[in-house]
């Protein structure tokens, strides 16, 4: 019963967090929402809230999420925030001069990784799926490149 309470709490602030991406800090730093520039922290802002919403709900409903207390410490608990903090930094410093499929494809591995995920088929398989339901989704259907980057573009251009 402790995980329900601190799921909704969890859940309530990434709810908070997102509506307040969507309504200053994506329009104040990278323009309107229904800018091209706006579209992919847009998107990734709304699947976050669509989750963030989903874990409230089941945290009210008193559904546990994830793994139950007594198999992971306080300290592991905070190993794997600390994990996760650490790669979404990096990703985001790094997006721009590697490019979305490389660091797109680095993040996903360390995530699983993060998480105790050790199975290489999965990571793989899912890493790729991924990726390229993105690429796809972006490139091809909303027609809004995401960045080679800038490495990638020296070596080629």
């Amino acid at each position: 019963m402790k995980n329900i309470s601190s799921d909704l709490k969890l859940g309530i602030g990434l709810v908070l967090f997102c509506l307040t991406t969507l309504l200053f800090i994506i329009p104040s730093q990278v323009g309107p929402l229904n800018d091209e520039a706006s579209l992919m922290p847009v998107f990734i802002t709304l699947i976050i809230l669509l989750l963030s919403l989903n874990l409230c709900f089941l945290a009210w409903r008193g559904i546990e999420t994830g793994p139950k207390a007594e198999h992971h410490s306080n300290g592991s608990r905070k190993a794997i925030l600390l994990g996760v903090t650490l790669a979404m930094i990096a990703y985001a410093w790094l997006f721009e001069s590697l490019g979305f499929i490389a660091v797109s494809l680095a993040a996903i591995v360390v995530l699983f990784l993060v998480f105790g995920i050790r199975r290489i088929s999965h990571i793989a398989a899912i890493s790729i799926i991924t990726i390229s339901i993105l690429y796809i989704s972006f490139e091809k259907l909303l027609n809004a490149p995401l960045p080679l980057g800038t490495v990638l573009e020296a070596i080629l251009y």
